[in-house]
């Protein structure tokens, strides 16, 4: 999960599903799912963080609005942010990507999920994100394909860093651009995996001024 800043509301009257609204959240997300940071340029879904189901006056209330692919959609838990046992952090107003890491672990091919803190709102974020990136209490395989695409992800990143050893900084532009979460493209593709692979190696760590 990446830290968003949403821009300021539309003017009332609108709804969440207005092409003009959809467009305006699809870019203040960057194209990046607010859960498991996939790009997705077309085909993506407005999602309620507070359940129109349960908070019907928050429908189209824009603090509400985030950005989803159809898989995560489709996947999370379907009482989230029904009530105070079952809340997500919010990454609009909630240093996600500092509070939770996340780090692709090889021998595993699973997604290691971890925090500092452990309040009741961090464990079911960390339950949540085992579910999209783990699979866990889900049969269905979007998980397994959404680890192979990180794997390729992280592999060519550290690539890139080897390329960047070798070349005497000729490649720190690309690495510039895998590591801003506002390139709108699929260089920032699981943006926060990447970072992690800074966080993680002292060597790089004067690639964190690109963080954004």
């Amino acid at each position: 999960m990446i830290n968003i800043e949403k821009s300021k509301a539309p003017e009332l009257p609108f709804k969440y599903n207005d092409i003009d609204i959809k467009d305006k959240i699809r870019n203040d997300f960057f194209v990046l799912c607010y859960i498991c940071e996939e790009h997705v340029p077309v085909h993506f879904e407005i999602d309620h963080f507070y359940p129109q189901k349960h908070y019907p006056e928050l429908k189209n209330n824009w603090d509400n609005l985030f950005f989803s692919c159809p898989k995560c959609n489709q996947m999370r838990y379907k009482d989230i942010n029904t009530h105070n046992g079952n809340e997500v952090l919010n990454n609009c107003n909630e240093d996600v990507e500092n509070i939770i890491k996340l780090k692709y672990i090889e021998d595993t091919h699973k997604i290691e999920i971890k925090s500092d803190e452990n309040t009741d709102k961090i464990k079911y974020t960390i339950k949540l994100l085992n579910k999209i990136y783990n699979g866990i209490e889900t049969p269905i395989k979007a998980p397994r394909y959404r680890r192979d695409e990180i794997k390729q992800e992280i592999d060519d990143f550290k690539k890139l860093l080897e390329k960047y050893d070798e070349s005497n900084d000729f490649f720190e532009n690309s690495i510039k651009l895998r590591l801003s979460k506002k390139t709108k493209t699929k260089n920032s593709n699981y943006v926060s995996f990447k970072r992690q692979v800074i966080k993680n190696n002292a060597k790089y760590h004067q690639f964190k001024k690109y963080f954004d």
